[in-house]
């Protein structure tokens, strides 16, 4: 599935009849025609607070909060005392990895557009040695995985190159090449 999104940084986004105005840390405006920010992400535990929700109900921008876990935390808590949450059961949904016929998820690691060429080769080494091989021709490196179990977060967290990239994008694809996922690495 390919999305056209525009990053628009931490983008302020107001509202004069209800007296409002919010800046988020991110957004970004899906599809080539937005009039605003479609998307905004608020980082709560550095930046943010419960109280910031009220700010975006009044822009009328629909909430969700993401977790890691089913853990609690002090935040759900008290806005679970404030309004009612609707759960969302992801085993309920198909995912797109280790379900179907996706067998193997390939992760392509290359450089970004406008950075420069030396992102990957800084980290060559680090790739190779995690098993990454170069693709000359389209100038990525490439590792396959088995789908089943494979977890993007996972993915990330046990990356060792992943601490001395700059300028990076990672992208992961299914058997059929079909992009699942795209990341910034700066």
């Amino acid at each position: 599935m390919e999305l056209d999104f525009t990053p628009t940084g931490s983008v302020t986004l107001e509202n004069e009849f209800e007296k409002v105005k919010k800046e988020g840390d991110k957004s970004y405006e899906l599809g080539p025609n937005s009039q605003r920010a479609d998307l905004v992400i608020e980082v709560v535990v550095s930046s943010g607070g419960i109280d910031k929700l009220e700010a975006y109900k009044r822009l009328q921008i629909p909430e969700f909060i993401i977790t890691e876990s089913t853990n609690s935390s002090p935040f759900l808590d008290e806005l679970n005392r404030r309004t009612e949450i609707s759960i969302l059961n992801w085993s309920d949904y198909q995912t797109f990895i280790g379900v179907g016929t996706v067998q193997y998820i390939t992760v392509k690691v290359g450089n970004q557009i406008g950075k420069g060429s030396n992102g990957t080769y800084t980290i060559s080494h680090l790739l190779k040695a995690e098993g990454y091989e170069w693709n000359k021709t389209k100038k990525v490196w490439y590792r396959t995985y088995p789908a089943e179990g494979f977890s993007i977060p996972e993915y990330f967290n046990n990356a060792n190159w992943i601490s001395q990239a700059v300028g990076i994008e990672v992208r992961f694809y299914d058997d059929a090449e079909n992009e699942l996922a795209f990341y910034h690495i700066d």
